[in-house]
């Protein structure tokens, strides 16, 4: 097996970048076979974006992705007091939903990316 790739993407850089340039980075890092760790969350259109583009550029050399996603609030420890709730949820409101982590693998070498209620699972190939 070769040398496995993570490219990991800050939240501060993702929430930057537009759709556009989201998908495109995504995408070109699973054609070279590496796996994309992203502190965010991409939103529906954005999800549906990446989908459809990523069905376009199948071909024999790449094969699509396994994507998977945990939203901020289930990383977040369900026992928290009422301080760490309250500023859970200014963050929510100040940033938005776009919290969490998301994991993307191209589907050649990864077998399986699942969440198992608070944690990602990736099988790979």
């Amino acid at each position: 097996m070769d040398d496995l790739s993570l490219n990991f993407i800050p939240f501060e850089q993702f929430i930057e970048m537009n759709t556009e340039k989201k998908i495109d980075l995504i995408i070109n890092t699973a054609r070279k076979k590496e796996i994309v760790v992203i502190e965010g969350l991409l939103k529906p259109d954005e999800e549906m974006n990446l989908i459809a583009n990523t069905m376009k550029k199948i071909d024999r050399s790449f094969k699509g992705i396994e994507i998977c996603a945990i939203p901020r609030r289930d990383l977040v420890n369900k026992k928290n007091g009422i301080r760490e709730k309250f500023k859970n949820q200014l963050l929510n409101l100040l940033i938005g939903k776009e919290r969490g982590l998301t994991v993307i693998g191209p589907a050649s070498i990864v077998k399986q990316i699942k969440r198992d209620p608070e944690k990602i699972v990736l099988k790979m190939k």
